[in-house]
């Protein structure tokens, strides 16, 4: 089964690169301009996430980071960043 995961991209530009962060999951990455920052920080957190599930830790990690599994579906916490990025994970594993 797959399913959407939103989640938080906070970008702090730093002069020589953009550094993307994802909060609720603690995953950084970075790229020259916003978009290349963003699109590397989707590809980190799904890397993460699907080694997580891999290691059969990916419920725990969803939990501890305030994500809510209702329906079979994850939900985010609560956050005050205006921007969230969509990412679809198989969440069978965790079902």
């Amino acid at each position: 089964m797959s399913t959407t995961l939103q989640y938080t991209c906070k970008l702090v530009d730093k002069g020589h690169a953009i550094v993307a962060h994802c909060p609720e999951l603690d995953v950084y990455s970075q790229g020259y301009t916003p978009e290349e920052a963003r699109r590397n920080l989707r590809e980190a957190v799904n890397l993460f996430l699907e080694e997580a599930q891999r290691m059969g830790t990916l419920e725990r990690i969803l939990r501890d980071a305030g994500y809510s599994l209702i329906a079979a579906e994850p939900r985010r916490p609560r956050s005050r960043s205006a921007y969230s990025e969509r990412l679809e994970l198989d969440m069978a594993a965790v079902a």
